[in-house]
């Protein structure tokens, strides 16, 4: 596997354990599989339903075939297109490994085809920590010796799954010149054929008597309509006021990017926090000087909802976050005294940073603004192609990162000694955060993954307050996995291994800051269809399997008589020694701006991640704007 496949295939291998959303009509208590390929994803006949391109050959497809199939309505067809190149290319589909460890494990199927040159098969492996990294800890590969276009031919591997393992790929892999068709694939435990397979011990009946018990019916997700709301227009948010208590920072996340209740919520929660708690600020996962621009409308009527939220990541770009933004305008209109600001946080683009910086320098730091220019000048032509460029060309972006903000910090006090009033001085600040918000960026594109810029995030809520009155509350909205605490002692039960925004700001802030995760069991989400096809679709997300605390929040709301519901995860963060059973990791549902398929693909211990739980029990997709 070549440099460039082998990054492709940990992007894809982040993605399926991370991945979200489901198989249409899925109403299991447990992970099903489709080794037949019988149920499509979003992409339809292009990928079958957990199946993911973990390593890609160019000029090579797959796609599912109705017309040439051993059973069933559809097989799996890898070929090559002209002048294939010789690298893999490979399909694999995450199996949950948790509950079955210490049982052989075998893989059959079934595989016709046509090769030129080359190889194909079927290969079943283990990735766990070996030596304190991510490794593959066993592989059992089944290759097809001989292909025949007309006659179906058996594949089988087995393997003793170890109890060390956090994953279980089944891969298909073709590599040459040709056409070749998998069908009929079956997974066997001891022997046994299964459909589908458990993803956490299930709660005993004490354990789902205390969930609901301790679980609490809140009314409605929807905001309210107008900006002066009454106590009773928030009936039944006591128990949210509850967690939240003197916190500064309260932090509301989701599972997916694309809920409509879950939008509806926070909007709700942020009337409920600026009317009832006194929130000032709400701070959004989005690039900080993007978000300004709807800070700016919010603030002084600067542009329109409709004009500024186009700024923002596709994501938010829906019906329920223009409602949101107008809504924040109209109580700043009769609150023109005691308003309410709406910034960001996030720095994935430096666009608007490198610019404003420029801006700044021409006109206050003229001596100087030639060689920040220069420090910048590679960076700004080619921070687009980062994924090509060698670790060294992005180490020396980072030295001169480091450089500029270095230089311009050091000339912040003799700026601000020249400011005549605090619009003057804000400036300042911004020219310096503006070099930090390059130099983080900077930091995100060459650690990778998400650690860089979740890091980046807490220091960007960090600084949003330090330039606010003493005592400012905020209201942070991200994913949930960005705001949790993180703190399970070890690394691998918590989001991002502890390295999330939520957990630098739990650190620093303590009971100051206050988590709270958005789950539920069942329904609907948008997102686009795949990772290269943008368009934006309403699809299934997969319904929380038996054992997630999502399906044990789902049979608390008929005890609660309620579809929405609040669990306090106080008191057993406070015992985590009577409360053994809520701390073993658990499956969460993951969904970013992909419709993915099953996404339950990583295990957190939940009372270390989130003060709180809001459930929704069952959800529909954000709205587009019309």
């Amino acid at each position: 596997m070549n440099h460039n496949s082998l990054r492709y295939f940990l992007l894809q291998m982040m993605c399926v354990l991370l991945g979200a959303m489901a198989m249409p009509g899925a109403l299991s208590a447990q992970q099903k599989l489709n080794l037949g390929f019988e149920a499509l994803s979003t992409e339809g006949m292009q990928r079958p339903w957990g199946w993911n391109v973990s390593a890609y050959a160019s000029n090579v497809t797959s796609s599912c075939d109705a017309t040439f199939k051993k059973s069933g309505e559809h097989s799996l067809r890898i070929e090559s297109g002209p002048k294939p190149d010789t690298f893999l290319y490979e399909l694999s589909f995450f199996v949950e490994p948790s509950q079955i460890f210490n049982r052989t494990v075998t893989v059959q199927g079934y595989s016709a085809g046509n090769l030129k040159e080359g190889e194909a098969g079927m290969r079943i492996e283990t990735y766990g920590e070996k030596n304190g990294a991510y490794a593959t800890l066993q592989r059992k590969t089944s290759s097809i010796a001989k292909l025949d276009a007309t006659h179906w031919q058996p594949l089988s591997a087995s393997l003793k799954l170890g109890d060390q393992c956090h994953s279980l790929m089944i891969t298909l892999f073709f590599r040459g010149d040709g056409k070749v068709w998998f069908d009929d694939l079956e997974l066997k435990l001891d022997g046994r054929v299964v459909p589908s397979v458990p993803v956490a011990p299930a709660f005993t009946q004490a354990q789902q008597k205390w969930i609901n018990t301790q679980a609490q019916p809140f009314r409605t997700v929807e905001p309210h309509q107008g900006v002066n709301a009454s106590g009773k227009e928030f009936n039944k948010l006591e128990h949210f006021k509850a967690v939240v208590g003197d916190a500064r920072i309260i932090a509301l996340g989701e599972s997916t990017h694309g809920t409509s209740e879950f939008f509806k919520l926070k909007h709700r929660l942020l009337q409920y926090g600026v009317q009832e708690l006194g929130v000032r600020v709400f701070i959004l996962e989005d690039n900080q000087l993007r978000v300004e621009r709807i800070n700016r409308f919010v603030l002084h009527g600067q542009g329109t909802a409709e004009t500024v939220i186009k700024g923002l990541f596709a994501v938010w770009n829906r019906a329920e976050m223009l409602s949101m933004i107008q809504w924040v305008r109209d109580y700043n209109l009769e609150h023109p005294d005691d308003p309410v600001e709406f910034v960001g946080m996030d720095v994935q683009d430096p666009t608007l940073a490198l610019d404003s910086l420029d801006g700044f320098l021409k006109v206050k730091g003229p001596a100087v603004r030639q060689r920040v220019a220069r420090q910048h000048e590679h960076f700004r032509k080619n921070w687009r192609n980062a994924f090509s460029m060698e670790d060294s060309v992005k180490e020396s972006w980072s030295r001169k990162a480091r450089r500029v903000y270095k230089l311009v910090k050091g000339l912040e006090t003799k700026w601000l000694a020249t400011a005549k009033s605090r619009r003057d001085s804000m400036r300042v600040y911004w020219a310096t955060q503006n070099a930090r918000l390059v130099q983080q960026c900077i930091e995100s594109i060459r650690t990778g993954g998400f650690e860089g810029r979740d890091k980046a995030m807490a220091e960007n809520v960090d600084w949003v307050l330090e330039h606010r009155p003493a005592g400012t509350r905020a209201m942070v909205w991200a994913h949930d996995f960005h705001v949790n605490r993180g703190e399970a002692a070890v690394a691998k039960h918590n989001y991002f291994e502890g390295k999330s925004m939520g957990s630098h700001l739990a650190k620093k802030y303590g009971e100051d800051y206050r988590a709270f995760g958005l789950f539920t069991y069942q329904g609907q989400a948008r997102g686009t269809v795949s990772y290269s096809d943008f368009s934006s679709v309403e699809c299934g997300i997969y319904t929380s399997p038996e054992g997630t605390l999502d399906q044990a929040l789902h049979l608390a709301t008929k005890s609660n008589r309620s579809k929405n519901l609040i669990l306090d995860l106080r008191e057993a963060q406070k015992s985590e020694s009577d409360f053994q059973w809520l701390f073993i990791p658990r499956p969460v549902r993951y969904m970013g701006y992909v419709c993915e398929d099953y996404g339950f693909g990583s295990r957190h211990a939940i009372p270390h991640q989130f003060d709180a739980i809001l459930f929704i029990d069952e959800t529909t997709g954000s709205q587009l704007i019309k």
